[in-house]
């Protein structure tokens, strides 16, 4: 039996998150039991990870049948923090223990359902804003600088919209690896956020 702490978010209480066997537990720092879930019953898994300006969230979301349970971690204390380093090492294990539950599990990276879609909406309206704004210029103001203002603006809003367009494409299969091949991407995301932080990316009081 395993045990990881760590507080999703700033201002969010501490959870900790049991896995005993093929059994994935969550409770609230104060002792409060918030779920348990048979990691055979699972039949879908999510990895989600956006990041901003130094912020990163990563989200786990685990489907069985119509519920949803869900291990996430917004984090601005720093690319290799002891919560980044936890949960990255608590997203390996699950993925360790789908292996082992459902040989052949696959894992989803990405964003699914509404997300997905929401997420490519905003696709369109930054591609056409972009596109819209270097027309006004030609109509509004020709001139070489509005016109030069008009091709930023279309660089910056159309390369954000084409960039969601692309990896957010509702009617394209989502990509899936092998949950047994998750380990070594979550030991590459936490190499990465060690270079990014001037925090070390080894707690020593960390048993994982």
């Amino acid at each position: 039996m395993t045990e990881y702490s760590f507080q999703p978010a700033p201002l969010a209480d501490e959870r900790t998150y049991t896995l005993d066997d093929r059994r994935l537990s969550c409770r609230r720092s104060r002792g409060c039991h918030e779920w348990t879930l048979d990691l055979s019953d699972v039949d879908r898994a999510i990895l989600v990870e956006h990041r901003q300006r130094g912020l990163v969230m990563w989200r786990f979301d685990l489907l069985s049948g119509d519920t949803l349970r869900r291990a996430a971690l917004n984090s601005n204390s720093g690319p290799g923090a002891s919560d980044a380093e936890t949960y990255l090492g608590l997203v390996r294990d699950i993925c360790t223990a789908l292996a082992e539950a459902q040989p052949g599990f696959k894992i989803e990276i990405g964003e699914y359902g509404w997300a997905r879609r929401i997420f490519f909406a905003m696709g369109v309206v930054c591609t056409a804003g972009g596109l819209a704004f270097l027309l006004a210029t030609f109509l509004i103001e020709p001139s070489a600088e509005g016109i030069a203002v008009g091709v930023a603006m279309l660089f910056m809003l159309g390369g954000l919209g084409l960039i969601l367009l692309r990896t957010h494409n509702p009617w394209q299969d989502p990509v899936r690896i092998d949950a047994e091949k998750v380990p070594a991407l979550t030991d590459a995301l936490k190499e990465r956020q060690a270079r990014r932080s001037p925090v070390p990316a080894h707690d020593p009081d960390h048993p994982g």
